[in-house]
């Protein structure tokens, strides 16, 4: 019974399922309220009403030709402009609550930037892209769009 008991391989057996059982139950997925999901999927009236116009306020031949608007996304997201651009760029990420997420660079001369999106709530976000001499794109994703309850849309 002692030699049994003692049994080395059966011991490290039972930690490596101890271990796993603790790495599945540590990536639970998060849940929302109803309320949360509204709130973080709802649309910023003005911000659409720009979007539906399509107008751009900016240069004459740049343009930002990814991401297209509305699309989800849920590890990254690239934006890429169709010239380099003509000077350094800042990438603003608003979430629906109009609060800044992220600020970003395009640096003069390039054409693309890549953002890390796993640190992102679900949820409807707007970019926004602009220099000194840029006046503004405007543009939106989702994150998540499974969980968008139908009363947003």
């Amino acid at each position: 019974i002692e030699g049994v008991l003692s049994n080395k391989a059966l011991k490290e057996f039972e930690q490596n399922l101890l271990e796993i059982e603790k790495k599945i139950y540590s990536k639970k997925e998060s849940t929302y309220s109803l309320s949360e999901l509204i709130d973080m999927f709802k649309v910023v009236p003005d911000y659409e009403e720009e979007l539906i116009a399509g107008v751009t306020r900016s240069a004459d031949k740049l343009r930002v030709v990814n991401p297209g608007n509305g699309k989800n996304f849920d590890v990254e997201i690239k934006f890429l402009l169709n010239i380099g651009a003509p000077e350094n760029l800042t990438v603003c990420i608003e979430n629906s609550n109009e609060d800044t997420v992220g600020e970003y660079y395009i640096n003069e001369g390039s054409k693309e930037l890549s953002v890390k999106l796993t640190d992102f709530l679900p949820g409807r976000y707007y970019w926004k892209i602009f220099g000194d001499s840029i006046d503004l794109f405007l543009g939106s994703f989702f994150i998540r769009i499974d969980l968008m309850p139908d009363v947003v849309l």
